[in-house]
């Protein structure tokens, strides 16, 4: 998912970085990001105007001291591993820039658990993109409970410039797993706070329409 990520991050005029550990991950990101300008060309849904940008805008960084240096947001999309997704977040830390929003792709796993191995925990948001990115326009936000960001710390709102229109829906959503998909069907667990609200539902439920 992480390169349909980094797509419409790209169309919608961000600077993007992508990066991985392992070795093959980068060319197969970037192909299938070619992919999906060459299926957006031949579909009339871009134009050569739209791509040459894209691709000024996109590289690629193995490296994930440089992939981050100077990031805005941080937004990671690895396998849903608690443990894995702590590592990631306590190296992010380390090396991004202080005041850089640090986001969770996650669908599942709980944010404040996630958090729990940061030495700022109110960096991080759940930021929840739909697959396939391109198509869905459902974009979930997830905050942890009781936790602010620090003074300075980016603010999550998506995109800048993102091409979104008055039925798309951003679904917010307090710090819960399965977040407003969960909390829209179901009650919180034990030790998990809040449901979705009333509008998040209605938007949650009317999108697409």
């Amino acid at each position: 998912m992480g390169h349909g990520i980094a797509y419409v991050a790209a169309l919608a005029g961000c600077r993007v970085t992508l990066t991985d550990a392992r070795a093959n991950a980068l060319p197969e990101a970037m192909g299938k990001i070619e992919s999906l300008l060459a299926g957006g060309l031949k579909r009339g849904k871009l134009t050569e105007a739209d791509r040459a940008p894209v691709h000024a805008r996109l590289r690629a960084e193995p490296a994930l001291a440089r992939a981050v240096d100077g990031a805005d947001v941080v937004i990671e999309a690895v396998i849903e591993d608690l443990n894995v997704k702590q590592r990631l977040f306590s190296e992010v830390e380390r090396v991004a820039p202080p005041a850089a929003l640090l986001a969770s792709n996650t669908s599942s796993l709980s944010i404040g658990q996630i958090a729990g191995a940061l030495k700022e925990p109110g960096r991080l948001v759940g930021m929840h993109f739909f697959n396939p990115v391109h198509l869905m326009k459902l974009f979930e936000v997830v905050t942890p409970a009781r936790l602010q960001p620090p003074d300075g710390a980016a603010q999550p709102h998506g995109p800048r410039g993102a091409r979104r229109t008055p039925r798309d829906r951003r679904v917010s959503a307090r710090h819960a797993q399965g977040a407003a998909l969960r909390a829209t069907h179901g009650p919180a667990r034990d030790g998990e706070e809040g449901r979705a609200g009333e509008e998040d539902r209605e938007g949650f439920y009317s999108w697409g329409e």
